[in-house]
């Protein structure tokens, strides 16, 4: 639900006393209901078994000169750790195909429980989710862009592009190329673990997984050949691996009599010879 303008919108709490909601009246000169609901959404705020919190509901207002109108109505439902970082999901629980994968960097917080400060881990997540996890963009050239393209569940990609340099300082310079070539690969926001399922919380640090990362080569420079680095690394690769969860499937027999118990099959029927006389 989109606003075109602070006034379109209007928002109700649990605990308001009134509706903040203008009656709709008509307007004889433009000929239009002004203040006409179009849309509602709800956002309940609950702590699990602890029960609901709050919830909240967002109206979005217009003015109808149509005799009839759509009206919608959406719920959305928020876990209280939740509800003052949220984000949109790549699924529920599981991953949706063509969506990005949920990445960010784990951290470390001090959690009030009880007038004690406990230690806690949570996930800091980028506002865009199309841009957490990414591999380089070409340009049309081939050369390598400032854009990226996200890790998507499902979707194998293969990607290249062309870094220039100047040839001429390679053989001086082999730790500072190889930096660019790492920081061209990886880019500018590096997360350090992946959510295992579409809807994970931030908070439950427990259903993140680390992204494992091998050492990266320092880029030296080799003495045999003047003008040429070793142990360089020119790309990079990001595996995924992900596991389906079996449904267990129970048959229905049609008639008891004819079922195993032990195994709820249907026997085998057994024919037998035709005689002849």
């Amino acid at each position: 639900m989109s606003c075109t303008s602070p006034t379109s919108c209007v928002t109700v709490s649990s605990d308001s006393t009134t509706s903040p909601i203008p009656t709709p009246v008509y307007n004889p000169t433009t000929q239009q209901c002004v203040n006409v609901v179009q849309s509602v959404h709800y956002v309940v705020v609950h702590a699990g078994s602890n029960g609901i919190q709050s919830v909240t509901a967002q109206a979005l207002l217009a003015n109808m000169a149509s005799p009839t109108w759509q009206q919608s109505w959406s719920v959305e439902f928020r876990t209280a750790t939740d509800s003052a970082n949220p984000y949109e999901r790549s699924g529920n629980p599981g991953y949706v195909a063509g969506e990005p994968l949920v990445a960010g960097i784990m951290k470390a917080i001090s959690v009030n429980v009880k007038g004690r400060l406990e230690p806690r881990q949570f996930v800091e997540l980028l506002a865009d989710r199309w841009n957490r996890l990414t591999i380089p963009r070409a340009n049309a050239d081939n050369s390598c862009s400032g854009d990226r393209s996200p890790v998507t569940f499902g979707d194998d990609v293969v990607s290249d592009c062309v870094l220039s340099v100047d040839s001429s300082t390679a053989g001086d310079m082999c730790p500072y190329l190889q930096s660019k070539v790492v920081s061209t690969l990886l880019g500018a926001y590096q997360p350090s673990h992946v959510a295992t399922l579409g809807n994970t919380s931030p908070y439950q640090a427990g259903d993140w997984v680390p992204i494992v990362k091998q050492t990266t080569p320092d880029g030296s420079q080799t003495t045999t050949q003047k003008g040429a680095c070793s142990n360089f690394a020119l790309s990079v690769a990001v595996p995924l691996v992900s596991r389906r969860r079996a449904q267990a499937r129970r048959f229905e027999c049609p008639s008891a009599p004819r079922c195993s118990s032990s195994t709820g099959r249907r026997p085998r029927r057994r024919s037998s010879p035709i005689r002849r006389r």
